[in-house]
């Protein structure tokens, strides 16, 4: 799955400026608890978002680093992918994806849909 962000999921297109309150609450390190309810493995993927950029790190065996440009519109994350590196990165420079999120304390919630591989709850902690 390229961008070992669930964003691999979607594909979108808006935007909103990113120096937004909701913007400063995703600032931060995220460590993948779980998908769907399943426990996530430890160190499977780490999101570090600053104000305009997110960097996925996934971890063995099939690595990869993404990174991207990001804009927040309400709860709606677009991302355009910058740069890949690593065994397994599968996508494209240039690639746009979008989905949802929510932040709750030191919680991040994202849903990713596809028509092709359905919708996936993914949930990050604040490290």
């Amino acid at each position: 799955m390229t961008l070992v962000l669930p964003i691999a999921l979607l594909a979108g297109c808006n935007g909103d400026d990113s120096t937004s309150p909701t913007t400063d609450r995703l600032v931060g390190k995220w460590v993948l608890v779980s998908v769907d309810e399943v426990q996530a493995p430890a160190g499977a993927l780490t999101w570090t978002i600053t104000s305009t950029t997110i960097t996925a790190e996934s971890g063995p065996p099939d690595p990869c680093v993404e990174v991207g440009s990001y804009t927040v519109s309400g709860n709606r994350i677009t991302f355009t992918t910058t740069s890949l590196s690593g065994s397994g990165c599968g996508g494209e420079i240039g690639e746009r994806f979008e989905f949802t999120f929510e932040v709750a304390g030191d919680t991040l919630t994202v849903v990713a849909s596809d028509p092709d591989l359905g919708t996936a709850t993914f949930v990050f902690r604040r490290a």
